[in-house]
């Protein structure tokens, strides 16, 4: 998946400028896609390293899975918002704030839910350091100026 947003952001062929119309109105569908799989390769490796069974039951019961699900979002969002800042794109910088924003409720939802765990404790630590990061690296863009028709 990566690579075919690679090819859709890089690639100048004719065939690419037929095709790209189409798939670039699909863009936030690949990168939900993207999240989507980087979260299931994220439980795999936790029920492969730290033998976690591999059940959504077992899953949503295990704080190491939850820490690090809150931190691997966390840095998806710092991903966007600095890539959004960076080339003064809104729309990354507001996608990445949905997905911290995501983070948050997850937080506040699921991991509140065991709050006397270590782990669930360094989740609310290592997501706040990274707003604060994100705070400190990442300011929104500013707005399009918009001339008035009579100017």
């Amino acid at each position: 998946m990566a690579a075919s947003l690679y090819w859709l952001v890089v690639a100048r062929t004719d065939v690419a400028e037929r095709v790209r119309p189409a798939l670039w109105s699909l863009r936030w569908v690949w990168w939900a896609l993207l999240i989507f799989s980087m979260s299931a390769e994220l439980a795999r490796s936790v029920h492969h390293l730290l033998g976690m069974p591999l059940t959504w039951d077992g899953l949503y019961a295990s704080s190491i899975f939850q820490t690090l699900l809150a931190v691997l979002w966390g840095v998806v969002a710092l991903g966007l918002m600095g890539w959004g800042s960076r080339r003064r794109t809104r729309s990354a910088w507001f996608a990445g704030v949905s997905v911290l924003g995501l983070t948050l409720v997850k937080l506040f939802l699921v991991d509140l839910a065991g709050a006397g765990t270590v782990a669930r404790i360094v989740s609310f630590i290592g997501v706040g350091l990274l707003i604060l990061v994100i705070a400190f690296v990442a300011p929104a863009p500013p707005r399009r100026e918009v001339e008035a028709p009579g100017d």
